[in-house]
């Protein structure tokens, strides 16, 4: 609404408020005025000593709305105080309607309030709500905000007491039963976070001793329970911490290429495949050829039966510099019907290099006969163009454009209007 409308609007619910014909309704508007932004100065911060004056049980999101306000009318100390109080509060009685876009994670609560109070205050607001919501509950999701945030909020010795005291709390959590932050969706970030901020910080053997329960799992807590396992989430905390910038990478990269070669050979990885495959080629881009082929006999003895591990090992074979191994294993994979689809026109184009354009159509020939992906066909357009065989390039080039049509004819799923979606569970 225009300016001039929501400071009217807001005159007239303060009015009610004050005469007491008012309540939670009128509250909740006033909430919704504050989002304008041409609010005059004045009404907003009417608005905001009204809400303040009110006796209503806290809520997280409320709470923060108000010292959103205060902190945008300079009444930053109050803000900073309410901003703590916000985090204790806890809570989701806000209606969706007033949510400002999606819920945001504790991590960016925290840093979008140390950006709006600014310097010193908002240091020390960002840490207390860090410190107060810790000490209050076994969160992942608080212990990876205070992760991504204690290395910039502290220095080095005050860093050190609060990773210690983090290790402790994880260390009573799984010596008894299997806390909260086992079964959060944040708890394999954290203990990637928490293994980057210990080798970045020197500790390298805590690093590893926290890398282990991530490469290798939880062991079952006293009811025989262990966490579920996002492979994908394990992934990508394992490429963070591989990419961790340190003083000594080289000394640091050999520790954790040792310690999960030892992890294998004693079948405590979960996942030996992606883990070796991840560290050999981080191992080989540093440089550290011997610990890198290691890890790629590793992975072959493990390759046998797995698709995807040997694809692995041929990427690990090409980053140790043996192009003919790395090659001749994408090649046998193509030729068993073993390679993944989407590496089909890659492989193919490798083969037409090393062994020339008729070697290269006779297995995508083969390959046809069981993929019709587009990059495939694309493949075998500029094979059979190559090779003088127009007819079967203008019958693979027509199918490229009737598919083309056929996707620009027909919206997606997410994208028909909701009545046009078939409904689930057959209503």
């Amino acid at each position: 609404p225009p300016a001039a409308d929501a400071a009217a609007a807001a005159e007239d619910l303060l009015e009610r408020l004050q005469s007491g014909a008012g309540g939670t309704l009128e509250a909740a508007q006033l909430l919704m005025v504050l989002t304008v932004e041409e609010l005059p100065d004045g009404v907003r911060e009417r608005v905001v000593d009204a809400l303040l004056a009110r006796r209503e049980t806290p809520d997280e999101a409320r709470l923060r709305s108000i010292a959103d306000e205060l902190a945008r009318t300079a009444r930053k100390d109050e803000a900073a105080r309410l901003y703590r109080l916000s985090v204790l509060a806890g809570g989701q009685s806000v209606p969706a309607y007033l949510r400002r876009g999606r819920e945001q994670a504790p991590g960016e609560v925290i840093q979008a309030v140390q950006e709006r109070l600014g310097g010193d205050l908002g240091r020390a607001t960002a840490l207390a709500m860090l410190d107060d919501k810790l000490a209050t509950e076994d969160s992942a999701s608080m212990m990876l905000a205070a992760l991504r945030a204690w290395p910039e909020l502290l220095p080095g010795a005050a860093l050190t007491a609060r990773l210690d005291e983090l290790q402790r709390r994880l260390t009573r959590l799984r010596a008894s039963r299997l806390g909260r932050f086992a079964y959060d969706r944040d708890a394999v970030p954290m203990i990637g976070a928490l293994c980057e901020v210990l080798a970045a910080t020197g500790r390298i053997d805590d690093a590893l001793t926290e890398l282990e329960p991530l490469l290798c799992g939880f062991a079952p807590d006293a009811y025989g329970r262990t966490p579920n396992r996002n492979a994908t989430q394990v992934n990508a905390a394992v490429d963070a911490l591989l990419a961790v910038e340190l003083s000594d990478e080289d000394a640091w990269l050999r520790a954790v290429g040792a310690r999960v070669l030892a992890w294998d050979a004693q079948d405590q990885l979960l996942e030996p495949a992606a883990a070796l495959s991840a560290v050999g080629l981080r191992l080989a881009e540093q440089g550290v050829e011997e610990l890198a082929g290691r890890c790629a006999a590793q992975l072959a003895a493990r390759a046998a039966d797995d698709a995807t591990a040997e694809l692995r090992l041929a990427e690990l074979w090409r980053a140790l510099c043996d192009e003919p191994r790395a090659y001749q294993l994408e090649k046998t994979l193509l030729t068993r019907r073993r390679l993944a689809v989407a590496e089909l026109p890659r492989v193919l184009g490798l083969v037409r290099e090393a062994e020339g354009p008729e070697v290269a159509w006779q297995l995508g020939e083969r390959a046809v006969a069981y993929s019709r992906l587009p990059a495939l066909l694309e493949r075998m357009v500029s094979l059979a163009e190559e090779l003088g065989r127009d007819d079967r390039a203008a019958a693979w080039r027509k199918e490229l454009e009737a598919r083309a049509k056929d996707a620009e004819a027909k919206p997606t799923e997410a994208a028909k209007p909701a009545a046009e979606r078939p409904s689930r569970g057959g209503r």
